[in-house]
C-alpha cells in the first residue's frame, strides 16, 4: 500500500513539474517554434559562412603553376575543394618580372622539393638573356612516415635567376630522383642543379650539343645527345661522369642514325630517339666502354609493312618507357617498351580512331586504381580537341603488350604555334584528378580519373600551356 501511495505521488509531482516548465517557457517567448524567420536565416546564413570559410581553408588540394604564353609570366593558384566544387585561388609570385614576348619565352620546367625550375629562352641563339628562374612554391611538406601535412601558409616567391648571354638557350629540362639537368644547347652541354635544404648549386658539364637530350642515372652518369643529322657528329652521344672532377665526356659512341631528339632511362638502360626507331644500351656505370665496344640494340617503332614510324620524347614509367610515334601518311602510335626484360619490345596501339590532320602530344602515364593508364592530347587547329584515355594493361599481366584506346574525352582548345601552344596535364596528389590546360580559350579543366570526365572548368585567361602541381589535401 504505501510502495503504491509512493509511486502515485511521483508521477503527480513529475507531472505537474512539466506544466510549470511548459507554462514559464510559453511566458518568456522561449518556445523554439515561435522563432521568427529573420532569426532562423541569421543563424542558417551564419553557419553557411562559417562552414564555408572552413572548407576552403582546410580542402586546399594542392598549389598550381602555369606558364602564361599571352602575358610571359608564371602563374600560380591553390586549387581549393569547396561546397561549389573546384576553385583555383590564384596567387602572385613575388619578385617575378614578366618576359618580354617578342624576346624570350619560357621552356620546359620541373618541381624538386619546394623548388619550381624554369628554363628561359631568347629568340637570338641566347645572345640576349636566357637561363633558368628558381621559385620558392612556398608549400611546406610536414612529413609523418606513412603520410604527410601540407602546408601553404606563405605564397610564393622568386628565389634566384641566372639570366644572361653565357647560358646557352636551354630547352630541355630534365629531372632524375632529386637532380635537375638543364640542356644549355648552344654551348653543347648541360648544368646539373643540386637542391640542399632550399639552396640550390649547380655545375657545368660539356657533353650533347645542338638540341641536347639527357638522360642521367643516380647522379652518377649522363649520356647526353646531338641533334645533327648529317656530318661528324650524326648519333652522337656523350658519356658524362657527374661524380668526377673534370667537366668533359669520359667517351662518345655512336648510334647509325642522326636526328636524336629524345633520351631517357629507365632500370639500369638507356634508351635513345634517332631518326629511326629507337636504339638502347645498358648504363656503364663504371667507364669502361668505347665508339668500338658499345652495344647498340635497335628497336623498330613500326612493322614490315610500315617502318617510317619515329618519335621525338619519352615517358618513363616504372619499369616501362613510353612514346607517340609519328609516320607520314599513317595514323600515330602509342608505343610501349618493356624496358627490364632481357629483351625488349615494342607493343603499339594505332590510333586509327582520331581525325585525319589531329597529332599526339603531351604523353603521360598515371596508375588508377591500382591499374596503369596513358594520357595523351589529339590536337589540331580546326577539329574539336580529345583527350586520349588508353588503358596499358587490361588482363593484369604487367606486360603492357594489351594495351587499348578506352576513352576519348571532349577539351578545351589548343593554341599550337612551332613547340608551344599544346594542352599540358598534372596530376593532383593522393587523389584521382588532373589538372589539364587549353591554352586556346584560358581555361583549366579538372579531369575526374574515376569516371574519366571533365568536372569542372576554370576560367583563367591568358594562354595557360605547361602546368605543374604540388602538394596534397591541406
Amino acid at each position: 500500500m504505501d510502495k503504491q501511495f509512493w509511486m502515485i505521488n511521483r508521477w503527480i509531482r513529475f507531472h505537474l513539474i512539466v506544466f510549470f516548465c511548459v507554462g514559464l517557457c510559453t511566458l518568456l517567448g522561449c518556445n523554439t517554434n515561435n522563432r521568427s524567420a529573420a532569426d532562423d536565416e541569421i543563424q542558417r546564413t551564419s553557419e553557411s559562412q562559417l562552414n564555408k570559410a572552413e572548407v576552403e581553408a582546410s580542402h586546399t588540394l594542392c598549389r598550381l603553376f602555369w606558364q602564361d604564353g599571352d602575358a610571359g609570366t608564371i602563374c600560380a593558384a591553390n586549387l581549393c575543394s569547396t561546397e561549389n566544387g573546384f576553385v583555383a585561388k590564384e596567387l602572385s609570385v613575388a619578385g617575378l618580372k614578366q618576359l618580354d614576348v617578342e624576346q624570350n619565352a619560357f621552356a620546359q620546367m620541373q618541381i624538386v622539393g619546394k623548388s619550381l625550375i624554369v628554363s628561359v629562352r631568347d629568340n637570338s641563339d641566347g645572345n640576349e638573356g636566357s637561363g633558368w628562374l628558381v621559385i620558392d612554391t612556398g608549400v611546406e611538406e610536414e612529413y609523418h612516415g606513412d603520410h604527410s601535412h601540407w602546408h601553404y601558409n606563405r605564397s610564393p616567391k622568386l628565389q634566384s635567376e641566372t639570366i644572361d648571354a653565357n647560358h646557352g638557350n636551354p630547352a630541355h629540362v630534365y629531372r632524375y630522383g632529386q637532380r635537375v639537368y638543364i640542356a644549355q644547347d648552344k654551348r653543347n652541354g648541360f648544368s646539373m642543379i643540386e637542391f640542399n635544404n632550399g639552396l640550390t648549386s649547380d655545375k657545368f658539364f660539356e657533353g650533347g650539343g645542338g638540341h641536347i637530350t639527357i638522360a642521367a642515372l643516380g647522379g652518377q652518369i649522363a649520356y647526353a645527345s646531338w641533334i645533327d643529322r648529317t656530318g661528324d657528329n650524326a648519333g652522337r652521344i656523350d658519356v658524362v661522369d657527374l661524380k668526377g672532377n673534370g667537366v668533359k665526356p669520359k667517351y662518345s659512341f655512336r648510334l647509325p642514325s642522326g636526328g636524336i631528339h629524345g633520351a631517357t632511362a629507365c632500370g639500369n638502360r638507356v634508351f635513345f630517339a634517332p631518326s629511326d626507331g629507337v636504339y638502347w644500351v645498358d648504363c656503364d656505370y663504371d667507364f669502361e666502354k668505347s665508339n668500338d665496344t658499345v652495344k647498340l640494340n635497335h628497336l623498330s617503332l613500326g612493322d614490315k609493312e610500315n617502318s617510317g614510324y619515329r618519335t621525338g620524347s619519352f615517358e618513363s614509367f616504372a619499369n616501362h618507357v613510353l612514346c607517340i610515334a609519328n609516320c607520314k601518311g599513317s595514323a600515330p602510335a602509342l608505343c610501349v617498351i618493356d624496358g627490364t626484360t632481357p629483351s625488349p619490345k615494342v607493343s603499339r596501339y594505332i590510333c586509327e580512331d582520331i581525325e585525319p590532320g589531329q597529332r599526339l602530344s603531351t604523353l603521360r602515364a598515371v596508375t588508377i586504381n591500382s591499374k596503369p593508364y596513358a594520357i595523351a592530347f589529339a590536337e589540331s587547329k580546326d577539329l574539336q580537341d580529345k583527350l586520349l584515355v588508353f588503358a596499358l594493361d587490361q588482363n593484369g599481366d604487367r606486360k603492357f603488350d594489351d594495351l587499348k584506346l578506352i576513352k576519348s574525352i571532349d577539351i578545351g582548345n589548343s593554341k599550337v604555334e612551332g613547340h608551344s601552344g599544346h594542352h599540358g596535364i598534372d596530376f593532383i596528389h593522393e587523389r584521382n584528378d588532373a589538372v589539364i590546360t587549353n591554352p586556346g580559350d584560358g581555361t583549366l579543366q579538372i579531369l575526374d580519373m574515376n569516371e574519366w570526365k571533365i568536372s569542372k572548368t576554370l576560367q583563367v585567361n591568358g594562354q595557360p600551356t605547361r602546368i605543374l602541381t604540388l602538394g596534397g589535401i591541406q
